[in-house]
């Protein structure tokens, strides 16, 4: 009796664990994210990066890679694989396998999304990650990161955006940069707001925009515009840019929430701290500032209109 009760007890964890895949990113995705670690790894190795920066880089691939793996494994669980199959795929056995890959495992490991830190400040105009924000890398870095976290596979993600998968991908490994009507509907795909977005587009296609604008729209552009710069950096921490930025983390947390309009030390450093070149922002830091707001870091500033 008590072996049919443990049987039975197996037989339903099975069938409970048999849909892991629901929010899984795709297998594809990571490959791409993989490879793009690897350059940035590989561009820091070159320069001779501070050793920090480059063990911080292949700790990521690592991450990367068991990702990859937790992902591969629940969508083959998700298919009908049994613990057998999978366990002898990975050179364990059943058990070994279930207890790693097991539905609170991978909910564990890819919940919530773990984004690297940014690491420590180094040349204007570099991502922390290696990435220029010039570079179309920086735009397929920021579609990257919204579709690790929007968990949407790439094949239907090019369905929705009608683009063949292959260009999809280039997009994402930072080969292209689309027309900014595709890169509107890839953010919109993969649950980005346009509007922050369009900041790294324009870096990537080399423009540079115009101040004529009013006051009141370049406050909330701003600030748009460096959430558009922290997506590209793969969605550093408050506290991460804080210490890369030397900051308060206060301080970052009302820039980015919009109850501070930062000064240009501020907005400079947490650019720079990005990978962005400030100067980007400083036309529409300018027309920002001429909205009456209390000083950076005042408590109780009303929120960007």
């Amino acid at each position: 009796m008590a072996c049919r009760s443990r049987a039975q007890r197996a037989r339903d964890r099975e069938r409970h664990e048999g849909h892991t895949a629901d929010g899984l990113p795709d297998g594809a995705l990571l490959v791409r994210v993989v490879h793009g670690i690897v350059r940035r790894l590989e561009a820091a190795e070159s320069d001779r990066s501070a050793l920090h920066v480059r063990l911080g880089l292949a700790a990521e691939i690592v991450d990367t890679v068991q990702r990859y793996s937790g992902s591969v494994i629940g969508h083959a669980r998700s298919a009908g694989a049994s613990w057998e199959d999978i366990g002898s795929a990975a050179g364990k056995t059943a058990a070994m396998a279930r207890a790693r890959w097991n539905s609170a495992q991978l909910t564990r490991l890819f919940s919530p999304v773990r984004v690297p830190p940014p690491g420590r400040p180094g040349r204007t105009g570099t991502s922390r990650h290696g990435v220029a924000l010039t570079h179309p890398q920086a735009f397929g870095e920021a579609l990257t990161h919204l579709a690790q976290v929007s968990g949407l596979a790439v094949a239907e993600a090019a369905r929705r955006a009608d683009l063949p998968p292959t260009e999809l991908l280039r997009v994402l490994d930072g080969e292209v940069v689309s027309p900014w009507p595709v890169a509107h509907m890839l953010t919109t795909v993969f649950g980005g707001d346009p509007r922050e977005v369009r900041i790294v587009w324009e870096g990537a296609q080399g423009i540079r925009r115009s101040s004529r604008r009013p006051a009141g729209e370049a406050a909330e552009e701003l600030r748009r515009a460096l959430r558009g710069l922290r997506l590209a950096a793969r969605n550093p921490s408050p506290m991460d840019l804080s210490l890369s930025a030397r900051l308060g983390v206060a301080l970052v947390e009302g820039v980015f929430a919009g109850t501070v309009l930062p000064d240009w030390h501020t907005t400079a450093a947490l650019a720079s701290a990005m990978g962005a070149d400030p100067e980007i922002l400083r036309g529409t830091w300018e027309l920002a500032a001429e909205v009456p707001y209390p000083p950076t870091g005042s408590p109780g500033a009303p929120s960007v209109p």
